[in-house]
């Protein structure tokens, strides 16, 4: 992925690439609109894993949240630098620039490494079921999400401090990216990438398709089972299929990434570098998407929240309309009158019984 959008230049210096001016709108607009709706369904996806206890019961939930949060970074934080870069001619801050690309492919590393994790889960907890509760205790599903994220950014040390390669601007195509130094034949992204990208989707295929198995399997003997048991078995099937399709969805977004880079890291073609931007920043807006379309625990999380705004909207405006009907009935009532105060105040001259 080329993490900064592209823009003309007309430095002498640089053997860079002029795009025109209708791709620049178009690609500027694509950007803001996955910067807001990205942000937006990521977000709402957080707080329905808080809200929905059924969601949050799930032994694949802290997974999912991972994948998540691995989103709403880029679509915050990176995409946002991205889109800054698009309006200036050249990169005006170095260590932006840098940011940016390392951000990018660190939570690219951690989102399909976290799908990696999902699918073995998925594995053991329908293949394996006997051992899944001794592996994924609270503790040790921590852990596998501190180690995700520490493997992730540590792949990308050799180039951040120019070991094996480097991080920063490349004049062809004018975009911020991982480099080859002047003494290396091979750009590191040409090896990396595909190795971490294809290796894990072998992991995710095997996976799945050991699932497809006992799930077959299952079904032809669903009859014999239990109400209760259809309907956990039933559920567990829904989610796996659900990790599936977002699988799917990541491969769509990001395989065209991995081939680019793969058959021209060079930038010979700017062309291509251009469409695989889109369809890699695409992936920060398609969970959600797949989370509501596919999952009725997700819908009803989602309708919950919406639902849950309006009553509250609805809540402060009758509670305020009562304040202001209090104040106007109080407003007009009568004055208290005073004599009756003074009747019983203290008198200097009281009457004397012989008086009565």
């Amino acid at each position: 992925m080329n993490t900064s959008w592209f823009w003309e230049t007309s430095n002498e210096d640089n053997s860079n690439q002029e795009y025109p001016q209708y791709v620049l709108i178009i690609t500027l607009v694509i950007s803001i609109f996955f910067i807001i709706v990205g942000t937006l369904g990521n977000t709402l996806t957080v707080i329905v894993f808080f809200n929905c206890k059924k969601l949050r019961r799930q032994p694949t939930t802290i997974f999912i949240m991972n994948l998540t949060i691995a989103d709403l970074m880029i679509s915050s934080i990176s995409l946002p630098l991205m889109t800054k870069d698009f309006f200036t001619t050249g990169i005006s801050n170095n260590t932006l620039c840098k940011a940016a690309t390392v951000l990018f492919y660190g939570n690219m590393s951690v989102s399909l490494f976290t799908l990696v994790a999902i699918a073995i889960n998925r594995y053991i907890l329908i293949v394996k079921p006997k051992i899944h509760n001794g592996i994924y205790s609270p503790e040790n599903t921590s852990t596998m999400i501190i180690l995700i994220w520490i493997v992730s950014y540590a792949l990308l040390l050799p180039m951040i401090f120019g070991i094996w390669g480097s991080v920063g601007l490349d004049k062809k195509i004018m975009v911020c990216e991982i480099l080859k130094n002047k003494e290396q034949f091979v750009n590191p992204k040409k090896i990396m990438i595909p190795i971490e990208f294809f290796l894990s989707c072998a992991i995710i295929t095997f996976s799945y398709f050991c699932i497809y198995r006992r799930i077959k399997k299952s079904r032809q003997k669903m009859a014999t089972y239990l109400p209760t048991q259809r309907a956990a078995s039933n559920q567990e099937n829904e989610i796996t299929y659900l990790m599936f399709k977002i699988f799917i969805g990541f491969l769509a977004c990001f395989l065209p990434t991995v081939l680019v880079n793969i058959f021209d890291s060079d930038g010979n073609y700017p062309v291509y570098h251009l469409v695989e931007s889109m369809t890699s920043c695409a992936s920060v807006v398609i969970n959600p998407i797949i989370y509501v379309s596919t999952n009725k625990l997700f819908r009803s999380g989602f309708r919950e929240i919406f639902s849950c705004s309006s009553h509250d909207v609805i809540a402060k405006a009758q509670h305020h309309t009562k304040t202001l009907y209090r104040q106007a009935q109080l407003s007009s009532l009568p004055p208290t009158n005073s004599s009756s105060e003074n009747d019983t105040s203290y008198n200097p001259h009281p009457s004397s019984p012989s008086d009565s």
